[in-house]
């Protein structure tokens, strides 16, 4: 091996050359060496390496030509210099220009420079050595002195695929400096396309500031939607994301503020701070805000309120228009407590519902904000928590009928959740609770809960103190007749504080015994103290006790496992010891004025005046519910009936097992579960079957299917029904159906307390209709015949969704949906568009919905 230093002068005939004076000297080794005499050129042959400050090449064979100044590379050549890696079938290096110049060249752009990548020789392994920020295939590369690299004739793409690229971008010429790619006149070429695009300024850094890709859309209350976003890096650990933009509208200032036919238009600003400066510590603060030029449709609340005292709604939009929400979520370590805190703000009722459309939110009964706090000391864990909730419920209708003074008149759905017309939501105030995680003590294990829960209200509410009710109850959807009123009495809620205390013992079986099984013993010690309001002050005290057995058999055939496994669940719930006035939240609470317990017609749940399920042609009386001040302030509050319960679910599961995988878990193919509740004793009745309830899976390659259903022997009707179906090919062409359905009141019996294993009091409350959502539909994958275009990747879909049961005004009851979604195997690009049309009743309801959406990783910023 032989090595020559080299400089523009008259080289000395040995093998190692005295370079010419410049200031960018080159190091050349190769296997051999030889000098041309007559013409000052030197000629290495094999493995010849160039070493040039901080860049090096490799090359078969090497030539070095005087007049010229310049050292001519034969291929393959290997160039590495930083992140920049390139293989061409030549190379120039100009001394006198200090520039070097590659022929047909393909450059990879590495997103880090490592040791093993400047120790890279070998041509074949430049494109999977480390990961590629972008691949530029060039006629000719130039590398300039001051470090960056001119192109001619690129095709370039940020997609790092072992095959075929997603989308590729063409360009007469690119400029590579530091870490940007700049093109000129590009076109980009995806699904067969050849689109002309602006000029960019590619990012070859994962973290870069700049325009992200457009977003596109159009829906029935903001017609054309349009926004561009605006990436920024502030440092390493933060960014920033600024989004402008704009809602056309879609009706006129003639159009009301009913959900089918509300109209907004206006400017619209997006930004978005997303912060990690510290490992386990990572969060985001989001703000939609708007200028609502429709504001002016929105009514106001005509002939003041039912209820004397109840604030009025004004007329307009947010605040002079400007309406918005602000969104965080955080998670910080901080001397060594964890804050966690995510939530959502809004400025009025109807700001989700009027910007995100056909959207499960535009639906939310409110928005609910958390913040918690907490520390390990030990088994201990001291925290406090807190949640504050907005209500958006809208009402069912605009019009109420008043027999009072105030005469007949509208609300108004644009209620300022802020102000005055903000409504008497309960709010969790910043509240201690005490954890001790569990601990063993001999064969027994102990944990405990105790917490101190403060809650309050900060808007007052004239139509709760009237009626034990307010808009913010559950149940509750409209306003409701004075008629309902106690004379003179206050019904409302009141500031209040819940001390809470839960220990718990448990114990289980020895393992070396064929039955699995636990036992658990505890009991649940609640306070409340109410402000302004000693003859409310409450406690209670409740024991428990549970059990669990359960024993697995199993047994192969052939390949197959199968497993079946008998459990019974047991607990029992001791009468409450009560003292002072009626716990709130007791699920057995029988409704009324005067506080009363029946585990067989409870009215949690109950708008008052309404009627309980009858027979036909019978005469059923009004109810009253469960007032506020008696209704729960949170779960621990609804933890268990006072009357006490003895409860068992019997459960049988099967499965059917694949053969184990060696690298991981058997699969289950099939399962099969029935499970039969049953209330034993509720002090109010003899033995009752509860719930029945089925649930069975199946996972084949071509076929998955989950399906659930729950019967209800006290209203002799399914509660719950959901089943979901997918049957697909290699092609991934897709059949699908889904199923989602519950009744309000079912919904309510289902759910037990903390302390329960189910609920054992039954509703009053009429069951209503199923509600829920029916879907199906269908996608096909394109082949590449079906489009002149390369089309892998692409899917053409329908869609179709039915929503039964009782439906606001303005909601459709069925909403079709046709769509186009391009996701090619790389997965750096993507592709969708959507047409939503919804109907109700036959009929379309309002404008279609449009949802466009592209990605192109790396494009636009």
């Amino acid at each position: 091996m032989v090595a020559m230093r080299a400089q523009a002068t008259e080289p000395e005939k040995s093998e190692k050359v005295a370079a010419p004076t410049t200031s960018a000297p080159f190091e050349v080794v190769a296997d051999k060496l030889w000098y041309d005499g007559r013409s000052g050129d030197w000629i290495l042959d094999g493995h010849v390496l160039v070493t040039r400050e901080v860049g090096v090449l490799h090359a078969s064979r090497a030539r070095f030509l005087h007049d010229a100044n310049a050292l001519y590379l034969e291929g393959p050549v290997l160039a590495v210099q930083g992140t920049e890696v390139a293989i061409a079938d030549g190379a120039r290096i100009d001394l006198t220009s200090r520039s070097t110049e590659l022929v047909l060249a393909t450059l990879y752009v590495k997103s880090v420079s490592t040791k093993a990548l400047r120790a890279l020789s070998d041509p074949k392994a430049a494109r999977t050595l480390g990961h590629n920020a972008a691949t530029l295939h060039a006629e000719r590369a130039v590398k300039q002195d001051d470090g960056s690299t001119v192109l001619g004739e690129v095709t370039l793409t940020p997609c790092d695929c072992a095959g075929r690229p997603d989308y590729e971008i063409d360009s007469p010429e690119v400029l590579v400096e530091g870490d940007r790619a700049y093109l000129s006149r590009p076109h980009i070429r995806f699904l067969g396309l050849r689109v002309p695009f602006l000029p960019l300024a590619l990012p070859l850094e994962d973290r870069q500031s700049g325009m992200l890709a457009p977003q596109l859309g159009y829906a029935s209350s903001t017609g054309f939607r349009f926004a561009l976003p605006v990436y920024f890096t502030l440092g390493r650990s933060w960014d920033l994301t600024v989004t402008p933009g704009v809602f056309s509208g879609s009706f006129g200032s003639d159009h009301g503020a009913d959900l089918a036919s509300r109209d907004v238009r206006g400017p619209r600003l997006s930004a978005e701070l997303r912060w990690a400066p510290v490992e386990a510590t990572r969060g985001e603060l989001g703000i939609d805000a708007m200028k609502d030029f429709a504001a002016g449709n929105s009514l106001a609340q005509q002939a003041g309120s039912p209820y004397p005292g109840e604030f009025a709604s004004r007329a307009g939009r947010g605040f002079d228009g400007f309406r918005g929400t602000l969104r965080f979520a955080d998670r910080s370590d901080l001397l060594g407590w964890t804050l966690v805190a995510q939530g959502q703000l809004a400025s009025d009722a109807m700001v989700v519902a009027d910007t995100q459309p056909l959207q499960i939110d535009r639906y939310l009964d409110d928005l609910r904000s958390d913040l918690g706090l907490f520390r390990n000391f030990g088994p201990l864990v001291l925290g406090f928590d807190a949640t504050y909730l907005q209500d958006l419920r809208v009402l069912s209708t605009l019009e109420y009928t008043d027999a009072g003074a105030n005469g007949a008149g509208h609300y108004s759905n644009d209620r300022r959740l802020f102000g005055a017309e903000a409504r008497a939501t309960p709010t969790r105030l910043p509240s201690p609770f005490l954890q001790l995680l569990p601990q063993l003590l001999g064969p027994f294990v102990f944990s405990t809960e105790a917490s101190i829960a403060s809650v309050a209200t900060f808007s007052p509410s004239a139509e709760e103190k009237a009626t034990g009710f307010g808009p913010s109850d559950l149940g509750e959807g409209q306003p409701t007749a004075r008629g309902n009123a106690a004379s003179g009495a206050d019904l409302a809620r009141t500031p209040t504080v819940r001390f809470d205390l839960a220990p718990r013992i448990s114990a289980a079986l020895p393992d070396e015994l064929p039955i699995r099984g636990k036992l658990v013993v505890g009991a649940r010690a609640d306070a409340w103290l109410m402000a302004d309001h000693a003859e409310r002050n409450a406690q209670r005290l409740q024991g428990l006790a549970g059990a669990e057995v359960s024993v697995l058999l199993a047994r192969d055939f052939g390949a197959f496992r199968h497993t079946l496994e008998p459990q019974v669940f047991a607990r029992a719930l001791t009468p409450a010891l009560l003292g002072g006035g009626a716990p709130p939240g007791d699920l057995a609470d029988a409704g009324g004025l005067i506080y009363a317990t029946n585990p067989l017609a409870a009215q949690q749940g109950v708008t008052p005046g309404g009627l309980p399920p009858c027979p036909p042609m019978a005469t059923c009386a009004a109810m009253y519910g469960v007032p506020a001040r008696r209704r729960a302030l949170d779960e621990l509050d609804g933890s268990a009936p006072s009357t006490g319960a003895v409860e068992s679910s019997f459960a049988l599961r099967q499965s059917l097992w694949g053969k184990p995988n060696p690298q991981g878990p058997p699969m289950r193919i099939a399962s099969l579960v029935l499970q039969q509740d049953v209330v034993l004793w509720d002090h109010a009745g003899p033995v009752r079957a509860a719930d029945s309830s089925v649930l069975a899976t199946l996972s084949l390659p071509f076929l998955s299917f989950s399906g659930e259903a729950r019967w209800d022997w006290h209203l002799r009707l399914f509660s719950l029904a959901q089943a979901n179906l997918s049957l697909r090919d290699a092609r991934t062409d897709d059949l699908h159906f889904g199923a989602t359905a519950l009744r309000g009141a079912a919904g309510d019996h289902i759910r037990a307390g903390v302390d329960e294993l189910f609920a054992a009091t039954l509703l009053m409350a009429d069951p209503g209709d199923f509600n829920g959502t029916i879907s199906a539909g269908l996608s096909w994958a394109l082949p590449v015949w079906a489009l002149p275009m390369d089309a892998k990747g692409s899917h053409l879909g329908y869609d179709v969704s039915y929503h039964p049961g009782t439906l606001l005004a303005g909601v459709p009851d069925r909403v079709h949906t046709i769509s186009f979604t391009w996701s090619p195997p790389c997965g750096c690009a993507a592709l969708s568009l959507g047409v939503d049309l919804p109907f109700r009743g036959g009929t379309l309801l309002y404008a279609p919905s449009i949802r466009f959406n592209f990605q192109f990783q790396g494009l636009g910023r």
